[in-house]
């Protein structure tokens, strides 16, 4: 039986300090942002990006060592749907933090 969820936290843990990490969090900071702001954006966003590449790569059967080579298709897609998911709560906090009153 796979722990799912160090699995999910490790793929996740990936995409923090990455160059589209880094990017996102550039951006939003020089777009007027806060640095809380900035930090659940580029989480976001890398998130989002993380998961699109593990289903793209699932999708084309192909990626440069896939994680559905080395947990299997099935675990790959549950893994990628739930990073989705984790990537649409960051964006919906980082908006609350953008639209809640001060």
């Amino acid at each position: 039986i796979m722990d799912y969820h160090a699995l999910v936290t490790q793929v996740a843990k990936k995409g923090a300090g990455s160059f589209w990490y880094d990017l996102a969090r550039s951006a939003w900071v020089q777009s007027g942002g806060s640095d809380t702001q900035s930090e659940l954006f580029a989480e976001a966003y890398s998130l989002g990006a993380l998961a699109a590449s593990i289903l793209d790569d699932i999708q084309d059967q192909d990626g440069l060592n896939p994680l559905w080579q080395s947990v299997g298709v099935s675990p790959a897609i549950n893994i990628g749907v739930g990073l989705a998911f984790k990537a649409i709560n960051h964006f919906r906090k980082s908006r609350d933090l953008i639209f809640s009153p001060v």
